[in-house]
């Protein structure tokens, strides 16, 4: 069996979340009530406009999980649907990449020391201002 064959039997699916989140997950567990479902390794799909053009990349959605797992209630799921097998193929690299990471020590950058390299006036020039948040 090829890889992208095996992609295709993984039950990986993106989720319109109420807030408004897109995230793409491995479908782990359904409760027997189908009130909750458990996704292995939620990815957070960001959006930027970059010349003119929407370009789309993947970000952990639950970064702090001990476990790499989330559970999200049913009632938030506004839509849900099967993924292309270039993008379920594309979310497989992204877990790969992390799960690399995670074997490595995590930075801490203590920004209230003094001597913290991040310059917190620059970081905010570059924010835009007359975005809402929510």
């Amino acid at each position: 069996m090829t890889s992208l064959e095996e992609y295709d039997t993984l039950n990986i699916k993106q989720l319109k979340l109420t807030s408004g989140d897109d995230i793409i997950g491995l479908i782990n567990s359904i409760d027997k009530n189908g009130a909750l479902v458990v996704l292995e390794r939620p990815v957070l799909i960001n959006s930027h406009l970059v010349n003119k053009k929407e370009v789309y990349y993947m970000s952990p959605y639950m970064p702090m999980s001990k476990n790499n797992m989330a559970y999200v209630s049913a009632h938030h799921i506004v839509a849900q649907c099967e993924i292309t097998s270039d993008i379920k193929e594309m979310y497989i690299e992204f877990c790969l990449q992390e799960m690399n990471k995670e074997d490595k020590p995590a930075q801490y950058v203590d920004i209230d020391s003094n001597d913290s390299d991040i310059d917190l006036d620059e970081f905010d020039k570059d924010f835009p201002k007359d975005r809402v948040l929510h």
